[in-house]
């Protein structure tokens, strides 16, 4: 009897040493199996798309004399009050001549502007580079969240951005073509007989050739009151607008931007404050501008807003209309999918995957979607809860009470 209790003692620790086991490995397994993210910064852009149009205090220089003009200062440079900006040949000149004068002044200027541009677009390659990365990584997520009209808007991005790195011009081709026309300009100068009538700026600012009929209706001033509705005509009057003037001088240090939107997609700026816009038309250039006037919402739910710049903008006396997007806000913190976070004594967080245990950490939300959430990476911990730290392993459905 002894020898047979002896056995079933021992029966009886092989099984608790066994179930021990089990329990052991069923635990190593299950957290072997926790879906777990590493903790990664992320940055959300709260932005609106709209078309915007530049108005500026511009004034035109026009003449009662027909001829062409000659511009001895290129499109864009800023001239003093009373420098000469050309001449006007009229008179006797050979028909031909001048009509040939006038076409390569128009390929002079069009070359120097695609070599600003291109300039601009080698100092700021890298920059292009960094967007297009970025871009591919917002499309894979859109992708990914089935977000189709988001993907579509990114991929346009995209196509943009690459059609620009791949477009750029040799910028030595340029300089041959453009001396080349200089050489052929001061030839057929040199043989008109016309009279030369010298213009000259009647103020200080940006010179240019582009004038398009709206220098006396797109006004600082009469954008003070203007509404969506306003900004809704802008079209019709571009195209139906009749360019009267040889040329004329821009106010380069302030001009302003309006444009129209939903009224619940600008609910959360202010007039007074500055924020930053992307101006498509300017090789994507980022302006910092303050809002000086948000118009009542209307019948249709809209409102115009005007906002006033004093930085440079490539090609601001060529630019009357252009796409722009508006940065309402910029949100940064540590990425953490919604499915992640959990309520713990009523402290938010997450569990963190370690090499011994699970553990919980508090987070600080900064931004949230709902999709994901954005935390303070700097924040405190909450009560006896240490706060979640850069990398650590984020656990996926935990399997516990989700935040609300």
């Amino acid at each position: 009897m002894k020898g047979s209790r002896g056995a079933e003692r021992v029966i009886v620790v092989l099984l608790a040493v066994t179930a021990l086991v089990v329990i052991i490995n069923t635990f190593r397994m299950t957290r072997t199996n926790d879906i777990v993210q590493s903790a990664k910064t992320g940055t959300f852009l709260s932005t609106v798309d709209a078309v915007g149009y530049i108005v500026r205090d511009e004034t035109v220089m026009a003449t009662n004399t027909s001829g062409v003009l000659e511009s001895t200062v290129q499109e864009g440079v800023r001239v003093m009050a009373y420098e000469s900006v050309g001449a006007l040949i009229t008179g006797d000149a050979d028909t031909e001549l001048m009509q040939e004068l006038a076409q390569i002044n128009a390929q002079i200027e069009s070359l120097s502007q695609s070599a600003s541009s291109s300039g601009a677009s080698s100092v700021d390659d890298s920059q292009i580079d960094g967007t297009l990365s970025q871009s591919l990584e917002n499309l894979k997520y859109a992708a990914a969240k089935g977000n189709t009209a988001n993907a579509v808007s990114i991929a346009e991005d995209i196509r943009i951005l690459a059609e620009r790195k791949a477009g750029v011009t040799s910028s030595s081709d340029t300089e041959a073509q453009l001396a080349a026309l200089e050489a052929r300009k001061s030839s057929i100068s040199a043989s008109l007989n016309g009279v030369r009538e010298e213009i000259y700026a009647p103020r200080a600012g940006m010179y240019s050739k582009n004038v398009d009929g709206l220098e006396s209706v797109l006004t600082p001033d009469a954008i003070e009151n203007v509404t969506a509705k306003d900004v809704d005509g802008y079209d019709e009057l571009l195209e139906n607008a009749t360019p009267q003037g040889l040329c004329k001088i821009v106010n380069n240090y302030k001009w302003y931007l309006v444009f129209a939107v939903e009224a619940e997609q600008i609910d959360d700026i202010s007039s007074g404050k500055s924020y930053t816009v992307k101006f498509k038309e300017a090789s994507d250039k980022e302006l910092s501008g303050s809002v000086t006037y948000i118009s009542e919402e209307d019948e249709d739910g809209r409102c115009a807003v005007v906002m006033q710049f004093t930085g440079h903008l490539d090609n601001l006396t060529s630019i009357r209309k252009t796409d722009i997007v508006l940065y309402k806000a910029r949100f940064s913190g540590i990425y953490i999918p919604v499915n992640a976070l959990v309520v713990k004594d009523g402290v938010t967080g997450v569990y963190v995957q370690n090499e011994q245990s699970n553990e919980f950490k508090s987070i600080e939300i900064v931004y949230r979607t709902d999709d994901f959430v954005l935390a303070d990476p700097d924040a405190d911990g909450v009560g006896d809860y240490d706060n979640l730290e850069l990398y650590d392993s984020i656990i996926l459905n935990p399997g516990v009470e989700a935040l609300e």
